[in-house]
């Protein structure tokens, strides 16, 4: 498992958020939280978290752990 997946794992636990199927890594300076697909809000539904390496490169450790957070919230259940 990658460092990125794992903290990606590891933050959404925290939030009690449901698992990312996805993690796309882009060219852009963003991030972003997409859910799609399901039937009845939770059968089937695919969530995929967008990360732009350009942001990763600018931002600290901690910074990123923030702005996937920020992402997974928007998942979560609690």
């Amino acid at each position: 498992m990658s460092p990125l997946r794992e903290l990606v794992d590891d933050l959404c636990k925290k939030a009690d958020a449901p698992k990312i199927h996805n993690i796309v890594l882009t060219d852009e300076l963003n991030a972003a939280a997409l859910q799609t697909g399901g039937l009845a809000s939770w059968i089937g539904v695919k969530r995929t978290l967008f990360l732009g390496v350009p942001l990763m490169h600018l931002l600290s450790l901690e910074e990123i752990k923030a702005v996937v957070s920020h992402e997974i919230g928007h998942f979560s259940r609690s």
